[in-house]
């Protein structure tokens, strides 16, 4: 019934969004539901790649790697996967709903940027739009639970946040597609604004480690 809907909406234009935890039993189920998708995302420990199976010829490819972040790719950029690390934090509360909120965000970006989004997506406002989620997920890390931000902050004050982070992460990149794979610098801790992290410190309390937030 889900993939007979995400069909019909990706027939009259929708961005389709697929998210597989694993392929599961009925492959061919999988390739429909891969097939209506405009993006799909999923972890590179659940699912190798897509190569078997048709995409749309616009559709993003989304691989998310544990601590090293994550890589994209798409026929209409050229195929090559580009590699987006993981953002440096001081310290990991919870990783709970860390894919949820890099989806969110990812989303959230793309059609606030293009709110009748229907074409294919250009390298930079991806990459941006992504990077955007990494650091809304990356924050959400430094909380206890799936939405321990919100507990802490206002919606406006998450997304200034990080805005202000991923901007500063994308900051200078090409607008085009790199010809090749390539790794886009992580950035460090100094580009937080105090605001960041003060509430690093007085929020959280089990400030013990340090460490790179697994990407979604």
């Amino acid at each position: 019934m889900g993939v007979s809907l995400a069909e019909r909406y990706a027939e009259d234009g929708a961005v389709v969004v697929f998210e597989p935890s694993t392929m599961g039993n009925d492959l061919e189920l999988f390739a429909r539901a891969v097939r209506c998708a405009s993006i799909v995302k999923y972890a590179h420990d659940r699912i190798a790649d897509l190569s078997n199976f048709d995409l749309r010829p616009h559709a993003v490819e989304i691989q998310t790697c544990g601590p090293d972040g994550l890589r994209f790719r798409a026929s209409s950029l050229g195929d090559s996967w580009i590699s987006l690390g993981a953002y440096e934090l001081p310290f990991i509360s919870d990783t709970a709903g860390a894919g949820d909120w890099c989806t969110a965000g990812l989303i959230f970006y793309l059609f606030e940027r293009s709110p009748e989004l229907r074409t294919e997506i250009d390298y930079d406002t991806l990459a941006r739009a992504l990077a955007f989620g990494q650091a809304l997920s990356s924050l959400n890390c430094m909380a206890e639970g799936a939405r321990g931000l919100l507990s802490a902050w206002t919606p406006g004050r998450i997304i200034r946040a990080a805005r202000d982070l991923s901007d500063a992460r994308v900051n200078g990149l090409r607008s085009q597609q790199p010809q090749c794979e390539s790794r886009v610098s992580e950035p460090r801790l100094n580009i937080f604004a105090d605001e960041v992290m003060q509430w690093f410190t007085a929020t959280v309390s089990n400030a013990d480690g340090v460490g790179c937030c697994p990407a979604p």
